[in-house]
């Protein structure tokens, strides 16, 4: 069986078995000689070959996920480092070095110097304005409160430092502080004045005009008072609430830029907008700057760029509305709707790109000397059901019209400066951040259908028969 080659000659039995016999044994020998050398390469080579490269492996994936690959390259120190970031951070807190010690003292040193340079710059800020805050405007705080004024959503570019608030009005960055005998103010000019700007021979009546201290508030809420009952405790409760008179052309930009925005965002989109403009100042390292020019607008640019800032899909409503503004006259265009009548300037707003009803409504209000305009938004639409019996339906322009009507009716020809005041109290109840008065005019959201379950019928039981029960059809879509 295992004989290369027979024996020539065959003596006897024996011989041929003896034969067979060697050469099975050469056979054997062999065999357990390459059995011998696999289990040696197997056991003492190639089993802890793999223990040894799992081991790196796992461990490799270890510190990756701890973020400590770089201790592989620093020698003695990373192992320290990994040690003290692994076992360490669990072995420290049973006991205090002193080099943990000096770490942590360290550390509250650090903590301390960086809120005395952030009081010192609050504290430079406030010593700057009781110093150089000389002029002073007589107005009792029943006509103006400024903290619910510059921060409830009708202007976005005004800062607040402790009792202080900092803002730029077109061309000059105002700071101004309330107390009972008034408000203080100063003013530092940024740039020149265009020749069509408007120009006031005091300071004093550019900052009367701003906060339109022409129209008497008390005059208003008396006359409010005896005429909506639901209105006359919020008089109380919100003194000082009133109507900003901006520049139409910062308005503008404000409003289309809050489309389906919150007050906080608003405020960094126009904060990182503002920056582009090259007239600013600088105080204690704080920045403000005025608006661009409508002109930046008809760069080829613009769009691209007010997408790197954050505005998304407003942006190119803003580049449309803004160059449709130049072609029509510009800035004067705009400042000349506040000699006609209220619907024809709505009309002529809505024309833009980006402004609806609801966004004409609060311009027209808020830099146009509309003061009978009403926006009707959610809130004041929530309102109007709840306490004036309006009918609850979906809010259509025919429905925003008739509110309207009925809000100018009710409260005259100041009706829009008593919207103030129930948007205000309304939003305040909110548990999310406070909506602008302005949502989406040109974007209408998909509205959720609920799918209906067919119900079944008594005597059918869910499992036996659910082949006599109606199925719904999945759309087929052919590609």
């Amino acid at each position: 069986m295992y004989m290369k080659t027979r024996p020539s000659v065959i003596r006897w039995r024996g011989e041929v078995a003896e034969a067979y016999y060697k050469e099975g044994m050469k056979f054997y020998h062999n065999w357990d000689r390459q059995y011998l050398r696999k289990k040696f390469l197997l056991k003492y080579i190639a089993i802890p070959t793999v223990l040894v490269s799992t081991c790196l492996i796992f461990g490799y994936l270890n510190m990756k996920s701890q973020g400590m690959l770089h201790v592989l390259h620093s020698g003695r120190a990373g192992v320290r480092e990994y040690y003290d970031h692994t076992l360490g951070k669990h072995i420290q807190s049973h006991f205090d070095d002193e080099r943990a010690l000096r770490q942590r003292e360290a550390y509250r040193k650090a903590l301390e110097q960086k809120e005395q340079r952030i009081m010192e710059k609050y504290r430079n800020m406030r010593n700057y304005t009781c110093h150089e805050l000389l002029s002073h405007l007589p107005v009792p705080s029943t006509e103006i409160n400024l903290d619910k004024i510059l921060a409830t959503g009708q202007v976005f570019r005004w800062r607040k430092f402790e009792d202080t608030w900092y803002g730029v009005i077109r061309t000059k960055l105002w700071i101004l502080r309330q107390d009972q005998t008034g408000i203080h103010y100063t003013f530092h000019v940024l740039k020149e004045e265009s020749e069509n700007a408007t120009s006031f021979t005091k300071p004093a009546d550019e900052l009367s005009d701003y906060f339109n201290l022409k129209h008497k508030l008390s005059d208003m809420t008396q006359s409010w008072r005896t005429s909506d009952s639901h209105l006359s405790p919020l008089l109380s409760s919100h003194s000082g609430l009133r109507l900003i008179r901006q520049d139409p052309y910062e308005c503008l930009l404000t409003f289309i830029t809050s489309s389906c925005n919150n007050i906080p965002r608003i405020s960094s989109l126009m904060l990182k907008f503002s920056q582009l403009s090259k007239h600013s100042i600088s105080i204690s390292d704080t920045e403000f700057h005025t608006l661009p020019d409508i002109s930046f607008f008809q760069k080829l640019t613009t769009e691209r760029k007010l997408r790197s800032l954050g505005f998304g899909y407003r942006a190119k409503y803003l580049v449309s509305a803004m160059r449709a503004v130049e072609k029509r006259g510009g800035l004067e265009w705009l400042e000349s709707l506040r000699n006609v009548e209220l619907s024809e300037a709505r009309e002529q707003l809505t024309g833009l790109a980006g402004v609806g009803p609801k966004v004409a409504s609060c311009v027209c209000l808020m830099s146009l000397d509309k003061h009978d305009s009403v926006p009707i938004d959610t809130h004041i639409h929530q309102v109007a059901v709840k306490h004036y019996g309006r009918p609850n339906k979906s809010l259509t322009p025919a429905l925003h019209n008739t509110i309207e009507q009925f809000f100018q009716t009710k409260h005259g020809q100041y009706a829009g400066w008593a919207q103030a005041y129930l948007f205000y109290s309304n939003s305040k109840k909110d548990v999310k951040p406070t909506v602008t008065p302005v949502e989406s005019d040109n974007i209408k959201k998909k509205r959720k259908v609920p799918t209906k379950k067919p119900k079944i019928p008594n005597g059918i039981s869910q499992m036996d028969d659910a082949k006599k029960l109606p199925r719904t059809r999945s759309k087929k879509f052919k590609v």
